[in-house]
């Protein structure tokens, strides 16, 4: 027997000093130990270095790490190459410097070829063998898993020598012995997460995901290990999962992303039946007492971050998020524990859902657990849910679930609540000021949130104005109908043009006709048509214009009196403006409305009378024609041509203008006869 142990025999690991540890090693190191000598003071360095501060020691006597390789030889038995990976992995666990060490000297792919090994013969090992065997399976696997930790360079090198294949192999041979398969579970997950994870994942792919995901089965059907099994688990898949996601052929919805994110949300589901929370904040201010809590806390921490790795990962890639879709239930669950934290990160989850169909349809499942989440949220973190329910409310169906359950109330109540900030009185514009679309929205963070939760909100309420029944509901609130009209005067372009496209989504509905024109709609858009705006604008010009007259002379415009008192609000000038615009599709519609209003019976006379009158707009009129562009040409011929029927032959130098214009002008059908016309008047 060593005469070290004989001394220290009944003494606890603690009770050891240094030159009790030295004196053990020098024994080990010597050579003249008979195997079973070498085997216990292997067993006891074993012991020892569990312990932080023997750890130290130990790592301190260079003639060890020599000592435990030569043990690790095949020559030197099953038993020796045991104890020898237990020591060596305990020297190493969280010590980054021993594990580089132990590295240097090749102990590392002596590892791996004992575990290679001790595989190969485990299907056809007697009972007598087995165990010795798990021992290498458990004490191998644990080694090479604290060796993952000790950064990139030591990560390299285990990949490089087959770390991770023996690994797998670990996890598929079918081992009975619970703890070799949560030390495989181990190394995986810290090959994942270490220094090097981004190019550690390129090897951990979803055939590690399977292995894992059939060992962790196998351990709760027929073992006792599944619960410390579970954490280590989840983290391995995440890192299968992410590269799933990184990798283009195998994110296009193939059977290997499909099975690896199963496989992930399954562990999941087992996490949260557990009771362990998706998500858990660090435990920065705990206090220093709660040693044993914050140890526990501290995994649920690594446990809940992986999943939410592999949550991101699906996040991050288009083509990946579908594959929610299935897990819908499981991916809330996990949002309402992180909102609790994190709630822009768990919002992205959210909104990630509606990625496809598939998952839009499975989110309209949980709509309370929604509503519930928006009631729950800050108002930083409302805007990227209310982009949420703008994506759901994309059908008429869906719109009457979301009414049917108080969502759409409580998005319109953010319309009504929130207030635009005022412009402050600055001489210049404010290094504090925050500017979207070149135009002035907060002086403050906060502000900029209030605008951020009104401009989705208004975007969502405007997705629901697609259902007839929600154009009924926002018209006959006149609060919230006076509110949005309000927000066309906002000078921020974004805002007002949502306001604009939802009052002309609004017009189309018969029912929502009286009610804009009592709250002041036309007035209002009016003015909107009528103003100057700032360069890329006009379409909300030609917005609201259109909205005026589907007010004034849309299906369900009404009887010609009150066709007749919208009309005196409004005049050409806002379809004067787009006529001028460079772009065909703006001078087509300014065109067209041109027509419409000249045409109607209630004061046609007065607005062709007012392009009569408007010098600038017959000279475009003019141009138009001589462009030779169709359908513009065509279109400005018919105005011109009501224009004269009104009001009488053009005068000079128009008549001479339009005449050349006209003898420049090809044209056919109907609109031959219209020239003609026109050429005849003028000739006279």
């Amino acid at each position: 027997m060593s005469k070290t142990l004989q001394a220290m025999q009944g003494k606890e690991p603690g009770c050891w000093g240094h030159d009790e540890v030295s004196a053990l090693v020098a024994e080990l190191s010597s050579g003249s130990c008979d195997n079973d000598t070498k085997n216990d003071i292997v067993k006891t360095i074993g012991d020892l270095a569990a312990n932080d501060a023997h750890r130290e020691y130990l790592f301190s006597e260079k003639s060890l790490l020599p000592a435990l390789l030569a043990l690790l030889a095949p020559e030197a038995g099953v038993k020796a190459q045991a104890l020898a990976a237990r020591a060596a992995g305990n020297l190493s666990y969280d010590h980054e410097e021993s594990a580089r060490a132990a590295v240097s000297l090749g102990i590392h792919t002596a590892l791996i070829g004992a575990l290679s090994s001790a595989l190969d013969q485990y299907p056809d090992a007697t009972d007598a063998s087995l165990e010795g065997l798990g021992l290498i399976l458990r004490n191998c696997s644990g080694a090479l898993a604290n060796f993952a930790s000790a950064g990139l360079e030591v990560q390299e090198q285990l990949l490089a020598h087959g770390a991770l294949d023996q690994l797998q192999r670990v996890l598929q041979c079918g081992a009975s012995h619970a703890v070799a398969l949560i030390m495989a579970s181990r190394g995986v997950s810290n090959l994942a997460d270490g220094e090097g994870a981004e190019k550690m994942n390129k090897s951990i792919g979803a055939h590690v995901a399977t292995a894992l995901y059939k060992a962790y089965n196998k351990q709760r059907t027929d073992g006792d290990g599944a619960d410390a099994m579970l954490p280590h688990a989840i983290s391995a898949l995440s890192a299968a999962l992410r590269t799933c996601c990184s990798d283009a052929k195998l994110a296009a919805g193939t059977a290997e992303a499909e099975d690896a994110v199963g496989h992930m949300f399954a562990l999941a589901g087992e996490s949260e039946a557990q009771g362990r929370p998706f998500y858990v904040k660090p435990s920065s201010d705990r206090p220093p007492n709660a040693e044993e809590e914050e140890e526990e806390e501290n995994e649920e921490v690594a446990l809940n971050g992986a999943i939410w790795d592999a949550f991101d990962a699906m996040v991050a890639h288009d083509s990946c998020a579908p594959l929610l879709a299935p897990h819908t239930s499981l991916a809330l669950a996990a949002a309402r524990d992180l909102a609790r934290f994190d709630h822009g990160r768990a919002s992205s989850l959210v909104v990630a859902l509606t990625a496809s169909e598939a998952n839009i349809a499975a989110l309209m499942e949980h709509c309370q657990d929604l509503g519930a989440m928006l009631a729950a949220e800050p108002l930083s973190g409302q805007p990227k849910l209310l982009a949420l329910f703008t994506n759901l409310a994309s059908t008429e169906a869906n719109c009457q679930r979301l009414v049917h359950c108080g969502l759409f109330q409580q998005i319109a109540s953010r319309v009504l609540e929130c207030d635009i900030p005022p412009k402050p009185d600055l001489e210049d514009d404010s290094a504090a000021s925050v500017v979207v679309g070149r135009m002035y929205v907060a002086s403050t963070s906060e502000e900029l949130d209030r605008f951020r939760v009104l401009y989705n909100a208004l975007t969502a309420v405007r997705n629901f104005a697609i259902a007839p029944f929600c154009k009924e509901i926002i018209a006959q609130d006149d609060t919230l109908l006076k509110r949005i009209i309000q927000l066309t005067t906002y000078e921020n372009p974004h805002l007002r043009w949502v306001a604009v496209c939802l009052l002309r989504s609004l017009a189309s509905s018969e029912r929502a006709i009286e009610p804009m024109r009592n709250a002041g709609a036309v007035s209002t858009l009016c003015d909107l048509a009528k103003a100057q705006l700032p360069d890329g604008q006009l379409k909300i010009n030609l917005e609201a214009a259109r909205t005026v007259f589907g007010l004034a002379y849309g299906p369900f415009a009404g009887h010609d009196e009150e066709r007749r008192a919208v009309a005196q609000q409004s005049t050409m000038q806002p379809f004067q403006l787009l006529l001028h615009s460079e772009h065909v599709l703006l001078q087509s519609e300014a065109l067209k409305m041109f027509l419409l209003l000249i045409r109607d019976g209630q004061g046609s006379e007065s607005f062709a009378k007012e392009i009569r009158d408007d010098t600038r707009t017959l000279t475009r009129l003019v141009e138009l024609v001589k462009s030779g562009q169709q359908p513009i040409n065509m279109l400005s011929i018919n105005v011109i041509s009501l224009v004269v029927k009104a009001t009488g032959p053009l005068q000079a130098p128009f008549d001479a203008n339009l005449v050349e214009s006209l003898d420049a002008c090809t044209t056919v059908g109907e609109f031959k006869e219209v020239v003609e016309q026109l050429r005849a008047v003028h000739s006279k």
